[in-house]
């Protein structure tokens, strides 16, 4: 009975590991998110070494950073997507385990 009780505990804590690991991914991706679109408003300045593109017309930089920040934005919407599904799994049958890692 003990062992259940430690299994099951287990389990919770587990579980709420990765959903705390879930939120700091999705914190990061925000961040990244969030600092792209702030170096691309020019809201910060960007210090001279980390200019590469010297010589560079200012559309054509333009349009690789617009291109940059529209994959940047189509990667967090799956990430966010895959997310937003797994928790409704998770909603409808309940938190999945890994069979393989559970005790016998």
């Amino acid at each position: 009975m003990a062992n259940s009780k430690q299994s099951k505990r287990n389990r919770r804590f587990r579980a709420a590991l990765l959903m705390v690991a879930q939120v700091l991914v999705t914190l990061v991706v925000i961040l990244v998110f969030a600092m792209a679109f702030a170096a691309q408003t020019d809201t910060i300045t960007m210090p001279q070494w980390a200019d590469t593109w010297q010589g560079v017309p200012a559309g054509t930089r333009n349009e690789y950073a617009a291109a940059l920040l529209g994959t940047v934005s189509l990667i967090f919407v799956l990430f966010f997507g895959a997310g937003v599904l797994q928790l409704m799994r998770e909603s409808r049958t309940g938190p999945t385990t890994n069979s393989a890692s559970s005790p016998a």
